[in-house]
């Protein structure tokens, strides 16, 4: 029991996270993220959650991925190209806003930093394309993110288009993302052997965050969270069906670009998987009246890992 704890504890995590918010009669932890909320600590938290990100980077790793370019390409065509149009199209369901906001809102997230790093070097992939396509996309995003925002959330919502000033959320995003992550990789050339000792300890420090920074919208949005939680089967259904598309298309284009094993599976990983923080802050910042949204950011996020932790055992059967 404790081993399959100890694999599983960000699973369990996030789970317990919402629920211990969601059922606390007193609102104490309620209160409490949305003080945190109020006063720019999810600001923070996510400032840190890149920065430990970063200083698990290993940067001498990269030299052995920068030459594949096309990988590169098929990754970021996945990640900020097909996700959104994948989005897009699913969105013209008759879903509920709030579920069609964080549908939208995993769409426009670049990958994630660690868990899509980790999926591809088990299944026997590229373990510095990973890393590259980890530092290209979350850098990207800093552009990607305020373009693709206003287009893709256009009358998603009923109050109608989204007036966003783009170069304040680029600059925004540069200082929770890039800064922090940049600044990260760097504070480890001096402290690599340090950090590699203590390795454990920053991933466990990084996945309480991400706890912290779920519970804090969570707090925000638990009203409108506990009325739709009726809506958490079709969630799963949507989620899920997002993710199997993304991966198929993952497979098919790689096969299609003569991506074999050993390259595709950086694609696969890289280009499925979405990034839960900054989804999680742009839902506390725009939309903390649809808490359907940040149920679908957390479903999406389990469902992902799950989904890719069986694909992981299938690609290694294969070769």
């Amino acid at each position: 029991m404790a081993s399959i704890l100890k694999k599983y504890w960000l699973t369990v995590g996030l789970i317990g996270t919402v629920s211990a918010v969601l059922a606390d009669p007193t609102d104490t932890l309620a209160a409490a993220g949305n003080w945190l909320a109020a006063n720019r600590g999810a600001d923070l938290v996510i400032f840190l959650i890149f920065l430990c990100s970063g200083l698990g980077l290993k940067i001498e790793q990269l030299r052995h991925g920068i030459s594949d370019w096309p990988l590169l390409a098929l990754s970021l065509f996945l990640i900020f190209v097909l996700a959104p149009l994948l989005a897009l199209a699913l969105g013209r369901w008759p879903l509920p806003e709030g579920v069609r906001i964080g549908l939208y809102l995993v769409a426009i997230m670049p990958t994630t930093l660690s868990s899509g790093v980790v999926m591809t070097a088990a299944a026997g992939g590229n373990l510095a394309a990973a890393l590259l396509i980890t530092i290209v996309a979350n850098s990207l995003a800093t552009i990607t993110v305020p373009l693709v925002f206003p287009l893709l959330f256009a009358g998603a919502i009923g109050s109608g288009p989204i007036q966003l000033e783009r170069l304040p959320m680029m600059a925004n995003i540069a200082s929770l993302v890039v800064l922090p992550l940049a600044g990260g990789m760097l504070l480890r050339r001096p402290w690599a052997e340090f950090i590699e000792r203590r390795g454990g300890v920053l991933g466990l420090v990084n996945q309480v965050l991400v706890l912290v920074m779920v519970a804090t919208a969570c707090a925000r949005s638990k009203p409108t969270i506990l009325t739709g939680l009726g809506s958490l089967p079709s969630i799963g259904l949507l989620a899920g069906s997002y993710h199997a598309l993304l991966v198929g298309a993952a497979l098919g284009l790689a096969r299609l670009l003569r991506i074999g094993p050993g390259r595709r599976e950086a694609a696969i990983f890289m280009g499925g998987q979405k990034t839960l923080t900054l989804a999680v802050l742009l839902q506390l910042q725009f939309f903390p009246q649809f808490g359907e949204a940040l149920v679908f950011n957390v479903g999406h996020h389990l469902i992902h890992l799950v989904m890719d932790g069986f694909l992981v055992a299938a690609l290694n059967r294969e070769s």
